[in-house]
């Protein structure tokens, strides 16, 4: 049969998309009125959630592990440990209406609910951790692998680089790093490069302290409703 014809080049509608979804990790707003509804969506999904079963199973499953270990904290957060004692239905002073008030273009405008805006925090969270080094971008195209690579280089050029000395999370990265040994013979646990044992789901992570260690296991606990 015929050969099919090979189009060269990237379309547009794709390198358009890729110069949209790259500026989250360039240059993103952080809008405080885009946070604020993210912060009341974050706090409608907790009050929804507190009654469930499933939620509760893992609540008490997070409250049996070590404290020194992320996985013991509180994991899904609401408004009022988000903005450090925040309120979502605090009410408007000016005008009474409780949680939005309306723009000079006639936009629905958020109102803050007091506390302690997490924008800077979210800020610094989006500067050490996105840059180069902890993302890995997948593209699919009809066009050339030159042509793809060209586009991609164009719309990510701006991602910050790692920095200095930065080892990424892959168990092969650490590896060949230094920071992690692979289990000897007779071994089931790889070791870090201290000689210690390193769970890879949480030590390659959180350091030394793991959510279920030997005090935390083997306890027998008795739930009363």
């Amino acid at each position: 049969g015929k050969s099919k014809k090979v189009r060269h080049g990237t379309s547009a509608a794709l390198a358009g998309a890729l110069d949209r979804f790259s500026q989250f990790f360039i240059s993103p707003l952080f809008d405080e009125s885009m946070l604020e509804r993210e912060l009341r969506a974050v706090n409608s999904e907790y009050l929804n959630g507190r009654t469930a079963d499933n939620w509760r199973n893992y609540q008490m499953l997070k409250q049996g592990a070590s404290k020194e270990h992320p996985f013991s904290k509180f994991g899904c957060g609401n408004y009022n440990t988000l903005t450090n004692g925040g309120d979502p239905s605090l009410k408007n002073e000016n005008d009474g209406n409780s949680g939005e008030e309306e723009s000079a273009n006639g936009s629905t405008a958020v109102e803050f609910g007091g506390g302690s805006s997490p924008r800077e925090d979210l800020i610094k969270f989006w500067t050490d951790k996105y840059h180069a080094g902890n993302l890995r971008l997948c593209v699919v195209g009809r066009a050339s692998l030159d042509d793809l690579q060209k586009t991609v280089e164009q719309a990510f050029g701006g991602v910050s680089p790692p920095p200095p000395g930065f080892v990424a999370n892959g168990i092969m990265d650490r590896i060949h790093a230094g920071k992690l040994q692979l289990p000897s013979p007779g071994e089931s646990h790889p070791k870090d490069e201290h000689g210690e044992f390193v769970f890879q789901t949480e030590h390659s992570t959180y350091g030394p302290s793991v959510a279920f260690g030997p005090d935390q296991l083997g306890l027998i606990r008795e739930v009363v409703p």
